[in-house]
């Protein structure tokens, strides 16, 4: 019950009057002050009206410059950004020197912002350049009025790209030296440091008139979270960046820019990239949106019914716009831009939409063939990818002038096999084919993320991607397997090896990767109770001993590493049966003859990465990867 004595108007020392925008109130309780500004806002504002659903009456109210009624309807941009306080400029002294700056950007666009492209690397070059030349002055002064917001909340996106940066910051870099960095843990600190102080700077700056700097600001903030493991947290910066996004009109942008008369090319040409950059931004919101609904069972904060944005143009953010032409790149003269696989992502996040309004992902939909269309739609999809980013018959010769394209070939793959999984997970129980799609999807993205782990490094373990991914589609082959163990043994132990190899990246991440620390964990005990499982069906089933050399109840990481080191020289998407042999030549695994002869028994199987015998009559969904795939993670 609510102490009558702890409420504010108990306290004699609290007067009260009227609030108005602008204002900055203070009250004090016990010796303790608490002082909150309120924003300045027009009566548009305080009611809440969207920017877009304004009357006629108010927008002719707005456009009369002989009116005194338009600084009531909305106040101006600015007008909460003239007085700054002193901690916004104490923050800015957070900042490290330029040339550490440079050596962290360098390893956030090198190592980081290729798994998905949050920045284009020269749109926040010309920011950074033009806030150097502008607001570092403007701040020794002390004096931000005449300065744009964008400008003013950049501190705060600068401060959260430095703290990405430094989540895979090589200990070996000159950033690392000049910042006294010496383990992993040192660069988490730091990390934790830097993201702080954006967080500081942005609540200082406020939200209540968004930019794109804010919205970029809290996508990049979410990205940090989920790579330190606070996913929750992650999503609801998205929410924050959708919606500040929505409340600047970025999803509804259009297309048709005319050069005024008094305008040259070069203006032209900056207010096209402006549209571009937005179209790319918002297109970016949507994907992350329609993933984290999909994978992570969140409602989605967009509609595609209440966007009319077109899609962004297929081309690398120029770093001079003032005289670039936005043009689409050709695939067929030129290699893949790194907005390229944002293209397909775009793609796929339709068809989640299309999955979700059939309400396909719950299990409801009476009609399957709906989800052998929208699984064969997905397949299409790869057919229409540039040559370079296909994950069969890839044209590799681009490779060594954007070395980070058999990653996203990998990543490409991760992302069709995780939509699969979710499309069919629902009916596993119900179609013998979606249980099939199901667990051939979760197959191929676990092999997807294991190519990917043998390009990647030891600080890019950090990357949240990389321990979810995994977790996932092995926690569903662990269900499928702990709830109704297979009667094809050779199935069994095909998952029950996944399992091994998932075990063995997730223990070599665990120390930086909080996701894999906790998911190591439970996917060991599970990896125990089905090599328990498959030793009891063995005794009753077929009278035999389970072979003591194969570590069934108790995973040893020993025989993991080698696993997984023989893995690594595998052609990819090789059938497994090449691990059995090498496991009955080796002496580390000797075994009896007759051992030798039951296991070749129980792992006998056609084709295990891509069909096994339970389901060939009705496997006729195509499947990502055949006998010819990229071979470029040796």
């Amino acid at each position: 019950m609510l102490n009558p004595s702890s409420h504010p108007s108990s306290d004699r020392s609290v007067q009260f009057k009227p609030i108005h925008s602008g204002d900055s109130v203070t009250v004090n309780k016990g010796g303790d002050k608490l002082t909150e500004s309120v924003p300045p806002a027009g009566l548009l504002q305080q009611i809440g009206y969207a920017p877009s659903s304004r009357s006629d009456l108010f927008r002719s109210l707005e456009n009369d410059d002989s009116s005194s009624l338009a600084g009531l309807l909305l106040h101006p941009d600015d007008a909460s950004l003239s007085k700054l306080p002193d901690a916004y400029h104490a923050l800015l002294s957070r900042l490290p020197a330029e040339s550490v700056i440079a050596g962290l950007l360098q390893v956030y666009f090198s190592d980081d912002n290729w798994s998905f492209p949050v920045l284009d690397k020269n749109h926040f070059l010309n920011l950074y350049a033009s806030w150097k030349d502008n607001c570092r002055v403007s701040s020794r002064r002390k004096d931000s009025a005449n300065l744009p917001r964008e400008l003013v909340g950049f501190p705060a996106l600068l401060f959260s790209v430095l703290a990405i940066s430094l989540q895979f910051l090589p200990l070996d870099s000159s950033a690392a030296r000049a910042l006294s960095i010496s383990s992993f843990l040192d660069c988490d600190r730091v990390s934790q440091w830097y993201s702080a102080s954006g967080h500081h700077v942005m609540d200082l700056v406020g939200r209540q008139d968004p930019t794109t700097t804010s919205v970029q600001y809290d996508v990049s903030r979410a990205m940090w979270l989920k790579n330190s493991g606070r996913g929750t947290e992650s999503w609801q910066s998205l929410g924050s960046a959708i919606r500040q996004a929505q409340e600047i009109d970025l999803h509804r942008i259009r297309d048709d820019i005319a050069q005024n008369t008094g305008d040259d090319v070069q203006q032209t040409l900056l207010q096209l990239w402006d549209v571009e950059h937005r179209k790319r931004l918002w297109a970016r919101l949507f994907i992350l949106d329609s993933h984290m609904a999909m994978a992570l069972g969140r409602p989605r904060s967009i509609h595609r019914e209440d966007c009319t944005t077109p899609n962004p143009i297929d081309c690398e953010y120029p770093s001079d716009p003032a005289k670039t032409v936005p043009i689409a790149t050709n695939h067929f003269q030129q290699p893949p831009c790194s907005f390229s696989p944002t293209m397909f992502w775009i793609s796929i996040s339709h068809k989640i939409h299309d999955m979700m309004s059939l309400k396909a992902s719950k299990n409801t939909l009476k009609d399957h063939d709906k989800i052998k269309s929208l699984h064969y739609e997905v397949h299409a999809l790869l057919n229409e990818l540039p040559l370079a980013l296909r994950p069969q018959f890839p044209d590799q010769s681009w490779d060594e002038m954007k070395p980070q394209l058999p990653a996203v070939r990998h990543r490409i793959v991760t992302t069709v096999n995780i939509f699969l999984l979710a499309l069919h997970r629902p009916y596993v129980a119900t179609h013998i084919l979606s249980k099939h799609a199901a667990t051939e999807a979760a197959f191929d993205l676990l092999q997807a993320q294991q190519r990917l782990f043998h390009l990647v490094t030891e600080p890019q373990h950090k990357l949240y991607g990389h321990s979810f991914y995994t977790l996932d589609a092995a926690m569903f082959l662990a269900a499928m397997a702990m709830g109704q163990p297979p009667e094809d043994f050779g199935l069994a132990r095909r998952v029950q090896q996944e399992l091994q190899l998932a075990v063995t990246r997730l223990s070599l991440m665990k120390e930086r990767n909080p996701v894999a620390k906790t998911g190591e964990l439970i996917l060991r005990h599970c990896y125990q109770i089905i090599g328990s499982n498959l030793q009891t069906s063995l005794d009753l089933n077929r009278q035999t001993v389970f072979p003591e050399w194969l570590p069934a109840t108790e995973l040893s990481l020993e025989h993991s590493n080698s696993l997984l080191q023989d893995f690594s020289f595998r052609t990819p998407y090789e059938p497994a049966q090449h691990l059995v042999s090498t496991m009955l030549s080796d002496s580390t695994y000797a075994c009896t003859t007759q051992q030798s002869d039951t296991f070749s028994a129980l792992v006998s199987f056609e084709d295990p990465y891509n069909s096994y015998s339970s389901f060939s009559a009705e496997s006729d969904l195509p499947l990502i990867y055949g006998t010819t795939v990229d071979n470029s993670y040796q």
